[in-house]
């Protein structure tokens, strides 16, 4: 796969004015693994976590924490909390759980407690700080019958097409203030006073923990659009890549990077010092020697020069962005995905797999377990009252 920068937003992504923030960050950025947006900031400073790590705080608009991670030609993540927020510190079948995962809608928090960086005199100390959320959008509810209810977007009274449900919705219907009430969490419209349920999408955790931090609404449009190019794949890849192309866009852009950052640090997280060895010769003129371990390299003339050298990367910008750039990969490699004939779930494993294992999908597999039974049956009888 092609390296990919991915930024992560770990607090909130949802406000109105993520967008400027964002682009503040990017502008600023200079390798620091995490960067702190901090309203109440006047300038911005930067400071070392450990020999290898910076972090990085902007005065902004919105509270937020945005880690940077890096993923490498073999699926190797290097950032913060790397292991804990992806999979054994790997992308592997991220792409392939993500498709098939089920949500579901759970009351949104209304705080959490959160380490903020502040300074103190020339030393930056964090202190746990809440950190409170508030509605941004609303879907109106439609009565299905029998005391259940539908939500979509957009209304049918809009025509136009939808690009980002969030900040749609929140323009129609905002602002919305929180309400609690007998604990339950609502949203109440300014304008009309109309009061809604104030839910989040809740995630199985290996998809949670990467996914924290990025809106709801959109996010979950996006998913749809991923599992059609998905499924358009396996019979026309090329039309599938020029539609994932122009939809990932807004969440994918050509950005840069550190060769520290591409390269050596996924590469001796992965492997130690064995790795970054073997590899050193695609990056530093090795003049044929041999390199007893990192350490050796890193005093060799000329290799920090290396590691500091600016690269050209994909870069993805939250969950949304981190799962079209995955999707992207895969397409412009011609490999087309396979989805299941019966309940039309994207199937993972071997190239000749037709239908859902019991792994995959029980329900669907013993289906199709009991229809080949039937089948089985229905040809023995044939064959008896031939004979």
């Amino acid at each position: 796969m092609k390296p990919l920068q991915v930024w992560l937003p770990d607090l909130n992504s949802d406000a109105p004015d993520a967008t400027r923030d964002r682009a503040r960050a990017l502008d600023s950025w200079k390798g620091e693994v995490t960067v702190w947006l901090l309203p109440e900031l006047e300038k911005p400073f930067r400071w070392r976590e450990t020999t290898f790590k910076t972090s990085m705080a902007l005065p902004s608009e919105c509270l937020n924490r945005l880690d940077v991670y890096h993923i490498s030609t073999d699926g190797i993540v290097y950032g913060p909390r790397c292991k804990s927020r992806f999979r054994n510190g790997r992308i592997d079948d991220l792409l392939d759980q993500w498709l098939n995962c089920q949500e579901k809608m759970a009351l949104a928090p209304t705080a959490v407690r959160a380490a903020i960086p502040e300074l103190d005199g020339n030393r930056v100390v964090y202190k746990e700080r809440q950190v409170k959320f508030g509605p941004t959008n609303s879907l109106p509810l439609n009565d299905a019958g029998g005391g259940t209810f539908t939500a979509s977007w957009p209304p049918p009274d809009q025509r136009y097409q939808s690009i980002s449900p969030d900040s749609e919705s929140a323009e129609v219907f905002g602002p919305i203030d929180p309400l609690v009430e007998n604990g339950i969490t609502m949203g109440v419209e300014r304008r009309s006073g109309r009061r809604t349920l104030w839910t989040v999408s809740q995630w199985p955790d290996y998809i949670q923990q990467v996914v924290a931090g990025s809106g709801s609404l959109d996010i979950l449009r996006a998913r749809q659009q991923m599992r059609s190019i998905a499924a358009l794949s396996a019979h026309d890849i090329d039309s599938a890549l020029v539609k994932a192309t122009k939809l990932a866009a807004p969440n994918i852009e050509d950005g840069h990077t550190y060769q520290a950052l591409s390269w050596f640090y996924p590469a001796y997280t992965s492997g130690g010092d064995q790795k970054v060895v073997w590899e050193a010769e695609d990056y530093f003129d090795t003049r044929g020697r041999r390199f007893e371990d990192a350490n050796d390299l890193l005093t060799q003339p000329g290799f920090l020069d290396v590691l500091r050298k600016q690269v050209g990367i994909r870069r993805a910008w939250g969950a949304t962005g981190l799962f079209w750039a995955l999707l992207l990969d895969r397409l412009e490699q011609r490999q087309a995905f396979r989805v299941c004939k019966l309940c039309s779930r994207i199937l993972s494993g071997r190239s000749d797999k037709e239908s859902c294992s019991q792994q995959d999908n029980p329900k669907c597999f013993n289906q199709r377990r009991a229809k080949d039974q039937r089948l089985s049956r229905m040809n023995r009888g044939k064959s008896e009252s031939h004979k």
